[in-house]
């Protein structure tokens, strides 16, 4: 035998005004009794709310333009790698190559992005730097490097070795890497702890986070950067372009020379080849006894 479904008391419905068993002025009665309760919780949500906010870095973004200017049609004699192809969208090229590897290893090494900063967390490039990029050539030891503060100097070391020390706004090489830290930053400890990556991997890093876009309507290309250190955000994306139009320019020279010495080697060919029937046509005309017409109505008019 069945017995009819109820539902639980824990379940509220609403008929004539009534919620539970509850009407609404009794609702409202109990909320009122217990509104210390209520605000203090609400009060703790929103104090919860700001501190996440607080505690979130703040998201700085750049961005820059570049116009993209489409190669000149490459004359009928040259080679196909000139030929127009329909199929191609030259804009989106562009922005393949701007997101290239070889594009981001040029920031790399105009940054100096492979060297991170590890300890303390959070410290920005420029307050520990200023306006002096770090430079680390293709000798510099992988790992960890340590900064030390004094008063008047700062040192740097890695692993054991000492590479000197030097007053403030003076620069210190070492290990394939060179800074220059002009006063004394405020931190913890008195040191400074940052690490050098491989440029493969930094190049990836700044390849994962540079985006582009075609302004509609337009042949120009936007190239935008988001991180957390304005001053960082800001030089990155102008390398990029500054590397793009770099590669770009050196791409249009090599396409020059590459076209001049197809030409030249052309001339060359065709001059071998007039020369060599000039020659075959002088032969000819020795085997054969074959003379100049000119020359012959002048021997017999003497």
């Amino acid at each position: 035998m069945t017995e009819p479904y109820s539902q639980g008391a824990d379940t509220i419905e609403e008929s004539g005004g009534a919620i539970a068993g509850m009407t609404l002025r009794e609702v409202i009665g109990a909320i009122v009794r217990r509104r210390w309760i209520v605000l203090g919780v609400a009060a703790v949500v929103v104090a919860i709310g700001v501190w996440r906010t607080i505690r979130q870095p703040r998201i700085y973004r750049a961005a820059a333009t570049v116009r993209i200017q489409q190669a000149r049609n490459a004359l009928a004699t040259q080679p196909a790698y000139d030929a127009y192809d329909p199929r191609t969208d030259p804009l989106l090229s562009e922005q393949q190559v701007i997101r290239s590897q070889t594009v981001a290893e040029g920031v790399v090494d105009r940054l100096g992005l492979r060297l991170v900063i590890v300890r303390p967390p959070g410290l920005r490039r420029d307050v520990l730097f200023g306006s002096h990029q770090p430079v680390v050539d293709s000798t510099a030891r992988l790992g960890d490097f340590e900064l030390r503060f004094n008063p008047a100097t700062y040192s740097l070391s890695s692993g054991g070795a000492s590479y000197g020390e030097a007053p403030y706004g003076t620069p210190l090489s070492g290990g394939g890497v060179r800074v220059q830290v002009d006063s004394r930053p405020n931190v913890e400890g008195d040191r400074v702890v940052f690490t050098v990556l491989r440029r493969e991997n930094a190049a990836l890093f700044v390849r994962g986070t540079v985006e582009t876009k075609v302004l509609p309507q337009t042949n120009i290309v936007e190239i935008s950067y988001e991180g957390t250190e304005p001053a960082l955000v800001r030089d990155i994306v102008n390398a990029v372009a500054e590397e793009y139009q770099e590669f770009s320019s050196e791409r249009q020279k090599s396409t020059a020379r590459e076209k001049s010495r197809y030409t030249k080697t052309a001339v060359d060919s065709q001059a071998v080849a007039l020369q060599r029937a000039q020659d075959a046509l002088e032969n000819f005309k020795k085997t054969n006894r074959v003379g100049s017409a000119v020359a012959e109505r002048e021997a017999l008019e003497k």
